[in-house]
């Protein structure tokens, strides 16, 4: 699933795939060498991409720009759930730029990774973040809107991995993928 060059403050085309049936987008995403000075950056580094059911990059100009992935976890997750926008990172070249939530981008990825969620089996999609209640309800919204799908947000922070690692207890909104 290829989009078009999205016309946006960030163009970029959205590509999601299966891992083991791009490999050579794999070995591209497998050479980045992330900014030590990003806080973030030791959570991108050796990441086993063929963990994930399914994984999303941003393309300007051939080069990747941004990624996440749809990640389904049994020990966690229900039978049929998978989290959508797992490991999200966009370059700085991509990073907020405006007051737009929810930018083209971020919904053409979004609709990607649902339609792969479908074709894979899964029954509902999440979304979570850590940290920003106030700005992920704001994001809910507007992705609600924007996909035309009802999300439910959940009132309180949940577990989605280890109970015992703080960063793992998150705000969550999920979808239902049969409605």
């Amino acid at each position: 699933m290829l989009s078009n060059v999205l016309k946006s403050h960030k163009p970029a085309a959205v590509y999601t795939f299966v891992p083991n049936k791009q490999p050579a987008i794999i070995k591209q995403l497998n050479s980045i060498i992330f900014d030590s000075k990003d806080k973030l950056h030791k959570n991108y580094t050796d990441i086993d991409w063929n963990q994930f059911s399914a994984v999303s990059v941003y393309f300007r100009n051939n080069a990747i720009v941004g990624f996440s992935s749809v990640w389904h976890r049994s020990e966690f997750y229900e039978p049929k759930e998978a989290r959508i926008l797992s490991r999200y990172y966009e370059f700085s070249k991509m990073r907020r730029t405006s007051k737009i939530i929810a930018d083209s981008h971020l919904i053409e990825m979004i609709k990607q990774q649902i339609a792969i969620s479908q074709q894979l089996g899964f029954a509902k999609v999440f979304i979570s973040r850590e940290k920003t209640p106030k700005y992920f309800t704001k994001l809910i919204q507007q992705i609600s809107i924007k996909t035309q799908r009802q999300w439910i947000l959940e009132p309180q922070k949940v577990c989605v991995c280890k109970p015992s690692n703080f960063s793992c207890w998150q705000y969550k909104a999920w979808t239902d993928l049969s409605i």
